[in-house]
């Protein structure tokens, strides 16, 4: 190589710089711990002896590539999703290569024609809210490789350009994934876009959604088999030109922009300093960012939250004599871990809507909560309503009130300290020995302690979580004990009452446990919560069965008990459903029944137990499942039970929300496949609703109600 590399020419440049390359490999081989650092150290070397190889054979023959960046990151677009919305597009790609996660691929197309159409139709094309960069060709400085070896070369982190020679990888400059310029592009990366350009997006991306379950249903369906609404639903238009399989009535509005989220998860590691801090991630450990930062900035995380973290962090600085938890390379290892806060208040806080245009009173928020006389029932959820003129206009939304996106305000008024505050801290127990995690965790109890009374905050109790696996995700089996107030004894074991943290929602109190869901925007909750019920039972005085499906503490299916008959709620998770079933005794609550297993396995029982008798009326389900959407036997079930006539689907991830529809609104067909072997009418989508309870950050929530005669 080195007597090529003393040639004249461009080739000559290319080996020198692949030289340069496998110098750095060698160094990571000379650094590396574990047989993962080894093999990946090896991927690389072989991926740049190829390249080089290629090229002293004359390189090869010609590719059509095109690079597309600016890609959703969300763990289902991989490469088998984008694949599938290049088809929607009418691109047939011969490979597509994307991880999950990463938001660039790279496509090859079968020809020059093909590459120029598919450049042509990309170029400026926007999805979930980011307009696509396309360009001809590999990514610069990538050569053809086999796939899943191309990006990180293997999975090593390489150094940043301009680092040291011979540095060896483990500082935060190390990474080949760009540090963001504020802790807010990670958090919440839309801080600083105009809030009404954000509803427009989110409104987007929804109504995308709802025409993926229009183009997927006629695929699937021949002209004697398709539903009755397909036809109806094709001459709606879309703003990308899509028909949405029911109509968009616009997109409710959070009420609060500024701190919303009652929770907070902070990471306790080290900043781009090297120094500990309590914060936030600069970006995903996927891309090899493990550089923590001040959460001050995020415009999502509430004061208190970011004074707490302050504390905390100014702890482990000047007085704990343990580390924060290293995630760079392979180390990690440290002690404290993860700070999570949760407030709770009395009250729910919710403002009511600011506007533009009008008087100038119109302007100034006003709070719609006690002691103002506002009662839960007389919420009207399309106070919060945003509408759009021209293409995204919807002609069912006349009549409903709302404001245009155009008038939508931004300022709110300051909302009042919480009334319980229960901060949990995770500590890597394997660490050290007892004697002294007592001692440190009893310091740290004295210390915020001080601190909050010293500045006047709430402190209800404080928590500890033992965990000492590499992801702060901790299994449900983690322990959580008192935080030990004395360094003398044992730690004392968790007891009811002060782990437990309550929050007023829906004029309601809820009982949360330390590691229970709960919704982080309250007040945007409340806003849904209320359109869910006026949906779910629209007249008064039926006699209705309610089915709450992944009903987690029980907060949609206890709002709503006044207005049905009777509550059956099923959720996973045991301790979710010990809180549902307090939770409906604090208020009083006396018709539901709450099932702790999987939906899919206790739902059929419960429909047969419950659906079928003669004392209701009706039957109707909410379903609020996970980002993946109902599992494919939940949907099964649904369909079989012939008495279920109505449901409010509520998703927090609008694509596998379609792929849900386009199972329960698609035609009959193979009754075996759908419903276990018995015909199943599908359901109608009537209408939907996008709703905002994540401001400044890409996510969206839907509902969607569906119907069957």
């Amino acid at each position: 190589m080195a007597d090529v590399a003393a040639q004249n020419g461009p080739t000559a440049d290319r080996v020198e710089s692949f030289r340069k390359e496998l110098e750095f490999i060698k160094r990571v081989f000379s650094s590396a711990k574990t047989v993962e650092e080894y093999v990946a150290a090896a991927k690389a070397a072989t991926l740049i002896t190829t390249r080089c190889s290629r090229l002293l054979d004359g390189g090869r023959k010609r590719e059509f590539a095109v690079t597309i960046r600016n890609l959703p990151t969300a763990r289902e677009w991989g490469w088998g999703r984008l694949r599938a919305y290049l088809s929607e597009l009418g691109i047939t790609a011969r490979h597509v290569d994307k991880a999950a996660g990463s938001d660039m691929a790279v496509v090859m197309l079968p020809d020059g024609e093909a590459q120029a159409a598919a450049l042509s139709k990309l170029s400026g094309h926007v999805v979930e809210g980011q307009e696509l960069s396309v360009a001809e060709g590999r990514p610069e400085g990538e050569e053809e490789a086999p796939r899943g070896s191309r990006g990180r070369q293997g999975g090593v982190k390489r150094e940043a350009q301009g680092g040291a020679e011979g540095q060896r990888p483990g500082k935060a400059q190390r990474f080949n994934a760009v540090l963001p310029g504020s802790v807010c592009d990670a958090v919440c990366p839309w801080w600083q876009r105009p809030y009404r350009d954000q509803l427009t997006d989110k409104r987007d991306r929804v109504e995308e959604a709802l025409a993926s379950v229009t183009h997927q249903v006629g695929k699937q369906c021949g002209p004697d088999t398709a539903p009755a609404w397909l036809e109806a639903a094709r001459l709606l238009r879309g703003v990308k030109g899509g028909s949405p399989c029911a109509p968009l009535l616009g997109i409710l509005r959070s009420p609060v922009l500024e701190g919303y989220r009652n929770k907070a998860e902070m990471t306790v590691g080290l900043d781009q300093d090297e120094k500990a801090e309590v914060g936030y991630l600069l970006g995903n450990h996927v891309d090899g960012i493990t550089a923590v930062a001040d959460p001050s900035p995020a415009r999502n995380a509430s004061r208190l939250a970011v004074q707490y973290a302050h504390m905390m962090r100014d702890f482990i600085r000047h007085h704990s004599s343990l580390p924060a938890w290293d995630k760079r390379g392979t180390s990690n290892t440290g002690f404290w871990r993860l700070m999570v806060v949760r407030e709770g208040r009395n009250h729910t806080f919710i403002p009511a809507p600011s506007r533009t245009d009008g008087p100038p009173e119109a302007a100034q928020p006003r709070l719609l909560q006690p002691p103002g006389g506002l009662t839960f029932q007389s919420l009207d959820a399309h106070q919060y309503l945003v509408t759009f003129k021209g293409q995204r206009a919807c002609p069912e939304a006349e009549g409903l009130g709302g404001v245009d996106v155009a008038a939508v305000g931004e300022a709110e008024p300051q909302a009042a300290p919480p009334d319980e505050v229960v901060i949990m801290v995770q500590v890597n127990d394997t660490y050290t020995d007892a004697a002294t995690m007592r001692r440190e965790c009893a310091a740290l109890h004295k210390h915020l302690r001080e601190c909050a009374a010293a500045q006047g905050l709430p402190l209800t109790s404080l928590l500890l979580q033992l965990h000492s696996g590499c992801s702060n995700a901790a299994p449900a089996s983690a322990p959580i004990l008192l935080l030990p107030d004395s360094p003398e004894g044992p730690s004392k074991p968790a007891l009811p009452g002060p782990t437990y943290m309550h929050d007023a929602l829906c004029e309601l109190s809820f009982r949360i446990s330390p590691t229970a869901f709960f919704q982080v925007n309250s007040a945007a909750a409340a806003v849904l919560y209320k359109l869910a019920g006026d949906w779910v039972a629209p007249r008064s005085g039926a006699r209705t069965l309610l089915l709450d499906i992944c009903c987690g503490t029980g907060t949609i299916g206890i709002t709503l008990a006044k207005r049905v008959t009777k509550v059956v709620g099923v959720d996973i998770v045991e301790e979710s459903i010990e809180d549902a079933k307090v939770n409906s005794q604090r208020n009083g609550i006396t018709n539901c029944q709450w099932v702790a297993g999987k939906a899919e396995a206790v739902l059929p029982d419960l429909l047969s137990q419950h659906a079928v008798s003669k004392e209701y009326d009706e039957v109707v389900a909410v379903v609020d499942p996970p980002r993946a959407g109902l599992h494919k036997d939940v949907v099964r079930a649904l369909l079989a039970c012939a008495p279920l006539k109505r449901i409010v689907y509520v998703s927090c991830n609008p694509e596998s929300m379609a792929a849900n529809l386009v199972a329960m609104c698609g035609a009959p067909g193979k009754g075996d496949r759908r419903s276990g072997g018995h015909p199943a009418q599908p359901f109608v989508p009537v209408k939907a609703l996008a709703v905002d309870l994540f401001p400044h950050t890409k996510h969206v929530e839907s509902v969607v109600l569906l119907e069957r005669s």
